[in-house]
């Protein structure tokens, strides 16, 4: 991890579980996501080309490893890194291919859940 995560023994995974890291459109909420906590993943309502969808949920109750800022505004290979927060997560393989898909164009978004 780089300076300014949250860590988390990410060995203390749920059983059958892999890691993911999701970009997080709303850095505020992914404050608030401590390492332990669940929450739910969202999809924006739109697709890569820019058409409105619903929203839809693409992964439940996924423990929060760790958490991770970018502290600069971005660089020639990273623009923009500084506006998205990334949510280190233990999900099922499964869901772990759906994540990956998904934020592939845009960032998610989180719902925590209560405990």
């Amino acid at each position: 991890m780089h300076a300014g995560a949250q860590r988390a023994d990410l060995l203390e995974r749920p059983a059958g579980a892999v890691v993911v890291p999701v970009p997080v459109a709303d850095a505020a909420t992914a404050r608030l996501a401590e390492p332990g906590q669940r929450i739910d993943l969202v999809a924006a309502g739109s697709d890569v080309t820019g058409v409105e969808a619903q929203a839809q949920v693409v992964a439940r109750d996924v423990v929060v490893l760790a958490t991770w800022t970018p502290e600069s505004g971005g660089s020639l290979l990273e623009p923009g890194m500084a506006e998205v927060t990334y949510l280190y997560v233990a999900a099922p393989e499964r869901v772990a291919t759906v994540l990956v898909g998904s934020s592939a164009w845009a960032p998610l978004r989180a719902v925590l859940r209560s405990p």
